[in-house]
């Protein structure tokens, strides 16, 4: 992602966790086998 976006790991790591705060991704399942969900 970093080099796709031109951003700093930083950066990356600031939206996707402002992304979770507002509830616009979610984790379902455990760590190991469970996936991220975009809600809408």
């Amino acid at each position: 992602m970093m080099e796709k976006l031109k951003l700093a790991r930083t950066s990356i790591t600031n939206n996707i966790n402002s992304l979770k705060k507002i509830g616009i991704l979610e984790r379902v399942g455990s760590n190991k086998t469970g996936y991220w969900k975009i809600n809408k």
